[in-house]
């Protein structure tokens, strides 16, 4: 996004703003997905004692 905007003639000062607010998005909507992911996924695969669910952690396949 930054190179095209200085090719098409922006100012520099602006192509870095823009490119400062896309990095800075796309971090926070990382360390929130990941935030959420982990803080879901404790709460399916543990107990409210921390103690690993047995049928979560299986080393075997689910055979019927």
């Amino acid at each position: 996004m930054m190179s095209g905007q200085l090719l098409t003639g922006a100012s520099p000062i602006l192509a870095i703003k823009y490119q400062i607010a896309v990095m800075v998005s796309a971090y926070v909507s990382t360390v929130t997905c990941v935030t959420l992911a982990i803080f879901l996924t404790s709460r399916i695969c543990f107990d409210e004692y921390g103690i690993p669910k047995d049928y979560v952690f299986r080393n075997t396949p689910d055979v019927a």
